[in-house]
C-alpha cells in the first residue's frame, strides 16, 4: 500500500509539472487538476479509458513506464496478498483440527489414548505433520502471518500447537521405546520444533 501510495504521488506531481502532461484526447486542452489525478489513477491501474491522453513525449514515455510499473507493482501486490490469505487459512485451518480433536490439553490427551494401541495419533499424525510443515513454511515466506491473531481458542494456531506439544510429551512417557506410536510421537515433536523454530 505504501508503495502503490508513493508511486500514485510522484507519478502525479510529476504529470503536474507542465501543462501540456496530460491533455483530453478530442479538444487537446490541458486537464485540470482532478482529471490530472484520474488520469494518473488510470495509468498505474493500466486500464486506461482513452478520455485523456499524455500531451508531450516526456508524458508520453513516463506513462508507458507508469502503466508497466503499475502492471508489475498490482501483480506483484495480488499474488502475494493471496498467498497471505492462503496461509491463514491454513494456520486456522491448522488450529481447527487440532481443536476438533480436544478443546484443552486433557481432552487430546483422551481422545489420543480412547485406544491402546494409540490408533488416533497413528491415523492424524500424517495429516498434522503436513499442516505444521505448511504452517512453518508459511511462516517463513509471509512474516505477515505473525499478525494474524484470534482470541478465540479453536483458531489460535500457537494455543492449539501447544496443547498438542503437551499431549506429545506425555505420549511420550507412555509409549514402549521402539514402538511405531514412538516414532511417529517424535516425527511430530520434530514438526513442531521446526515450527517453533
Amino acid at each position: 500500500a505504501l508503495w502503490l501510495f508513493m508511486l500514485l504521488a510522484g507519478c502525479f506531481l510529476i504529470y503536474m509539472s507542465s501543462d501540456t502532461m496530460v491533455v483530453a484526447s478530442t479538444t487537446k486542452e490541458p486537464a485540470n487538476l482532478l482529471e490530472r489525478f484520474y488520469f494518473t489513477c488510470y495509468t498505474i491501474s493500466t486500464l486506461g479509458m482513452g478520455d485523456f491522453e499524455p500531451g508531450n513525449n516526456l508524458s508520453k514515455i513516463l506513462t508507458g513506464l507508469l502503466s508497466f510499473t503499475g502492471f508489475i507493482l498490482l501483480t506483484v501486490a495480488m499474488t502475494y496478498l493471496l498467498n497471505v490469505i492462503n496461509a491463514v487459512l491454513q494456520k486456522k485451518q491448522l488450529a481447527f483440527f487440532i481443536s476438533s480433536m480436544g478443546k484443552d490439553p486433557l481432552s487430546l490427551y483422551r481422545f489420543y489414548t480412547s485406544n491402546a494401541d494409540l490408533n488416533p495419533l497413528l491415523n492424524h499424525s500424517s495429516d498434522l505433520r503436513q499442516l505444521i510443515i505448511q504452517n512453518a513454511s508459511s511462516y517463513g515466506y509471509y512474516p505477515v502471518v505473525h499478525y494474524f491473531l484470534t482470541t478465540d481458542r479453536k483458531y489460535s494456531v500457537e494455543v492449539q500447537v501447544a496443547s498438542l506439544y503437551e499431549v506429545l510429551l506425555k505420549l511420550q512417557e507412555d509409549c514402549q521405546p521402539e514402538s511405531s506410536q514412538l516414532a511417529v510421537n517424535k516425527s511430530l515433536q520434530n514438526a513442531i520444533a521446526i515450527y517453533m523454530e
